[in-house]
């Protein structure tokens, strides 16, 4: 019953033109799209035989955004926190678009609106997440266990330890590790 709201960067090509199409087809809103003329829209292609995926093949820009397509996110992002949202996602790639500032130019806004946050985090921006407000950290098993620099040992039981580690390290409300067929486990302060 949600309606998400998108904002990111895509650049001045095919890419970036087919994103705003797809999501005027799905009747989403293009407005939180950046351009962003001096890079190239993320693009991934999957190579499938078979039916299954052999390959992928990425054609992207792995620099941080500059201040001025930060800028616009942050402004575009504040005023849907302040119109009453219900959540942040922030999904993050490492790709270029989430930056330390912006994590925490978001967070203070939701903190203060209380809206809740919730990120998809990539281990080598683990400090970009550590004493912010978010409400909820999603990472898989392998990711868990590098953020609080564990050794990697395949968690059928959901075990507390490397849960309870990245609440201790990082302050966050919730932790929920997903761990592929052995479903998920969530953590909280208790």
């Amino acid at each position: 019953g949600g309606q998400a709201i998108l904002t990111g960067p895509v650049g001045l090509d095919t890419a970036g033109f087919r994103i705003s199409a797809l999501l005027r087809s799905a009747e989403m809103s293009t407005d939180g799209l950046v351009l962003d003329t001096g890079r190239k829209t993320t693009r991934k292609t999957r190579i499938i035989a078979n039916g299954q995926q052999i390959a992928r093949l990425d054609s992207e820009i792995l620099v941080p955004i500059p201040d001025n397509t930060e800028k616009t996110i942050l402004e575009f992002a504040d005023c849907k926190m302040e119109s009453g949202i219900g959540a942040i996602v922030i999904s993050d790639y490492a790709k270029g678009c989430i930056t330390a500032s912006l994590v925490r130019a978001v967070c203070l806004t939701a903190q203060r609106l209380d809206i809740p946050v919730f990120v998809d985090p990539k281990v080598s921006h683990r400090n970009f997440y550590r004493n912010t407000t978010i409400t909820a950290m999603t990472p898989n098993q392998h990711e868990a266990c590098d953020l609080v620099d564990a050794a990697y040992e395949i968690d059928t039981t959901g075990s507390p330890s490397i849960g309870s580690r990245i609440l201790s390290d990082y302050w966050h409300r919730y932790v929920v590790i997903t761990r592929g067929e052995y479903g998920m486990s969530l953590y909280d302060g208790d």
